[in-house]
């Protein structure tokens, strides 16, 4: 019985890192010369590509403005447009 239940688990933790190994792909995809940051549903940041980082030293002003499906933030004197990709339980 706890085999069963052992493999069960395992099949279950294998099913969710699929799920997640295919949003990251799908995420990396996206862009490779843009900053690109990926939120979850409870609006925390997942991910963000070294472009982000480097250029985005607030990342909370970024989900103020994603919170309000925002399309342009101004980030210490430059302004840069957002573009929105939705994905089953991320947004882009």
């Amino acid at each position: 019985m706890k085999k069963l239940v052992t493999q069960l688990r395992l099949k279950s933790k294998m099913v969710t890192l699929e799920h997640e190994k295919a949003n990251l792909e799908k995420i990396a995809l996206f862009s490779t010369t843009e900053g690109i940051v990926a939120v979850d549903k409870n609006n925390s940041i997942i991910f963000m590509n070294d472009r982000a980082k480097q250029n985005i030293p607030n990342p909370n002003a970024l989900l103020d403005v994603m919170a309000k499906n925002g399309q342009r933030i101004i980030i210490e004197d430059c302004e840069a447009k957002l573009e929105y990709k939705k994905q089953e339980k991320i947004s882009l």
